[in-house]
């Protein structure tokens, strides 16, 4: 919603307010759905930049868990799990580059 429309649609909130008797119900009813709406979308970017940090930590864990894992099953210690870890780290640094966007 660009600034202009913002304008618009704050005056027109004004002159409903100044009826009184339908003003609460008219702006509840016009207003709620894009509050909502935005308070949704802000919600969902914050989680989503909280949650980059825990991929720092998760991902490489979990690349390498499964290295050494893979690793116990091939007798190749630690090869496969350095391999795995590498990619954890390349998975988080390639959230960070996809949630910047």
């Amino acid at each position: 919603m660009t600034l202009n429309n913002r304008i618009v649609s704050f005056s027109i909130v004004r002159v409903i307010l100044e009826f009184r008797p339908f003003s609460v119900v008219f702006l509840n009813l016009a207003l709620s759905d894009q509050f909502k709406e935005n308070k949704l979308k802000s919600s969902f970017k914050q989680l989503r930049a909280a949650s980059l940090g825990w991929n720092f930590v998760t991902a490489p864990l979990v690349g390498g868990a499964m290295g050494y894992g893979l690793d116990y099953l091939f007798s190749t210690y630690p090869w496969i799990m350095v391999v795995g870890l590498v990619l954890g780290f390349v998975s988080a640094f390639r959230e960070i580059l996809r949630s910047g966007k």
